[in-house]
């Protein structure tokens, strides 16, 4: 005979069991809307990636009361909502002006009523606000400036200010903008982009040279280097205006227009001769020979 509490207890197990493989996973998986969105700011610097990711509080009615109220100052601060603020860099570089290495931090603040906030940026990237923040892992820490904003109702970071070796990370949120000084060293990023093309390069492939040349000439990098690529280019495509026209170039820096004139002209005649009396970089190239011929003049 069958025990009836074995069979309750059976009935109980599997219940239990069907409750859990059916409605637990849903109730996981619900997705609702934050108070505080999520936020991401991607933006490659040069040649270095730099990502942000982050909650974005709103002011809410709040105006005049985030600043020293709901954001203390002389306490670290989450600077943002939810899990902690990421800052990510693919490379080395530098911050506020002192160096960082490449990787991922939470990025934390500590405001000031007065003058420069510090900015911190700790190992621990799971931090949820600042209840476990733990200076001991502190990786960096820096002054920045921080100004008055035109209002912004949602906290936003950007990064602005881009040029090819820098750019500043943005906060907005209400009254004040916090600016932080990025470098990126894209020069040397790029060398070692340009070596590794170099050895690479298959037999045919011209433009590898005429590239890594064309480089080093608008970055006044070492030119008897970029001369020698510039010369492999026109040995592969001898018919191409284009290597002529960089090797001027690079001529014209070492003040050697004579030549830099000569080159010109090829560039020039193998333009028309390609394209016609309508070649493209005609007028642009014929400035450039008029003005090495008035420096030859001098």
């Amino acid at each position: 005979m069958k025990c009836p509490q074995c069979f309750y207890f059976v009935f109980i197990a599997c219940f239990l069991a069907l409750f859990n493989a059916v409605f637990l996973p849903s109730i996981k998986a619900q997705d609702l809307p934050r108070s505080s969105p999520h936020g991401q700011t991607d933006q490659i610097v040069g040649l270095t990636k730099v990502k942000i990711t982050y909650g974005r509080p709103s002011v809410k009615g709040r105006t005049g009361k985030i600043w020293g109220k709901l954001v203390p100052y002389g306490t670290v601060w989450r600077t943002g909502a939810n899990e902690a603020t990421v800052l990510e860099f693919d490379d080395d570089v530098k911050l506020g002006g002192k160096a960082l290495k490449a990787g991922k931090y939470a990025l934390l603040t500590v405001p000031q009523k007065k003058g420069e906030w510090l900015v911190v940026l700790n190992k621990d990237t799971a931090l949820w606000g600042v209840e476990n923040y733990d200076a001991t892992k502190n990786e960096f820490t820096a002054a920045a400036l921080v100004a008055p904003n035109t209002f912004t109702e949602t906290m936003t970071f950007e990064i602005g200010d881009l040029q090819p070796n820098s750019a500043v990370i943005i906060m907005r949120w209400e009254s004040l903008a916090l600016r932080i000084p990025l470098e990126v060293n894209t020069v040397l990023k790029a060398q070692k982009n340009i070596a590794k093309a170099i050895e690479n390069a298959k037999p045919e492939d011209w433009q590898t040279y005429v590239r890594s040349a064309n480089y080093y000439k608008d970055n006044k990098l070492d030119p008897d280097l970029a001369l020698q690529w510039i010369e492999q280019a026109i040995v592969i495509k001898p018919e191409h205006f284009y290597p002529y026209w960089i090797k001027a170039e690079l001529l014209a820096l070492k003040k050697d227009f004579s030549a830099a004139v000569a080159n010109a002209n090829k560039a020039l005649e193998s333009g028309i001769k390609a394209e016609g009396e309508k070649f493209a970089y005609k007028d642009a190239i014929n400035k450039l020979i008029t003005d090495w011929q008035t420096k030859l003049k001098n």
